[in-house]
């Protein structure tokens, strides 16, 4: 008996992993953690995101922001830059929303956080906004995929941006998980 093998290896690099066609493909987050890197001090969400509704649907992928740096102890100190990138990175998620803003106070955020991995890295559970706890597991987005490189210098992905997803014209949209 034979068997005869229908094998697609045009997305493969040459160490046999997949690597993604540059371009705009929506993303739900699986996981989400956060750490501070010692050799650095910064501090950093990594995010891993599930691909849906398209060839590469069920594929993860992982993007990190940097949020600060660590002062050697429990305080992150963070520029407005990076305070900037963090309040988009929720607001493109949806899990920051324009009526959240209210003039009589600030806009409260805070990340919640869970069990620590066996490499010290803390889960995020959900985002606190202004007391209202939202699950981040599941929360979506559209993340912009470019080429890239791995460390052996073959052909690679990375996320560069992630972007809100299409919203109808009253600001809706049904993909937001809460």
């Amino acid at each position: 008996m034979s068997y005869k093998f229908n094998l697609n290896f045009d997305d493969l690099n040459d160490k046999g992993f997949v690597v993604i066609r540059p371009g705009r493909y929506v993303g739900k987050i699986v996981d989400w953690r956060f750490y501070v890197k010692e050799e650095t001090a910064n501090a950093l969400f990594q995010l891993e995101f599930e691909l849906v509704g398209s060839d590469y649907a069920g594929k993860t992928i992982r993007f990190w922001q940097s949020i600060g740096k660590s002062d050697g102890g429990n305080t992150i100190i963070s520029t407005p830059d990076d305070a900037g990138r963090v309040y988009r990175l929720y607001k493109n998620l949806g899990l920051v929303m324009a009526d959240d803003r209210q003039a009589d106070k600030p806009l409260d955020l805070q990340a919640v956080f869970g069990a620590a991995d066996e490499n010290g890295k803390l889960q995020v559970t959900h985002l606190s906004v202004n007391g209202d706890k939202r699950p981040v597991t599941g929360a979506k987005a559209t993340l912009v995929i470019v080429e890239s490189q791995d460390t052996d210098g073959n052909p690679s992905h990375s996320i560069k941006y992630v972007d809100s997803l299409s919203v109808t014209p009253d600001g809706k949209s049904s993909d937001i998980p809460f």
